[in-house]
């Protein structure tokens, strides 16, 4: 039962982190800016491959001088 429950909970965690991330990408995707930095590019779910480090970003915002992370 308690195995059940662990699967039940995690899968509540999951759907609350994707319905955050979506709602964090659509509320920059219009104005992509963190405080005074305005970014030109905004992506979500990048992937980052080095040997034997794989790595996912959840959102990612580029402009020429900046890059902006958001897990």
């Amino acid at each position: 039962m308690l195995k059940e429950m662990g699967i039940h909970v995690g899968g509540m965690a999951n759907s609350h982190g994707q319905s955050t991330e979506e709602y964090f990408y659509c509320s920059l995707f219009d104005d992509p800016r963190l405080g005074e930095i305005k970014f030109d590019e905004i992506s979500k779910n990048l992937h980052g491959k080095i040997p034997n480090l794989e790595d996912e970003f959840d959102i990612t915002m580029f402009n020429g001088k900046n890059v902006a992370l958001i897990e």
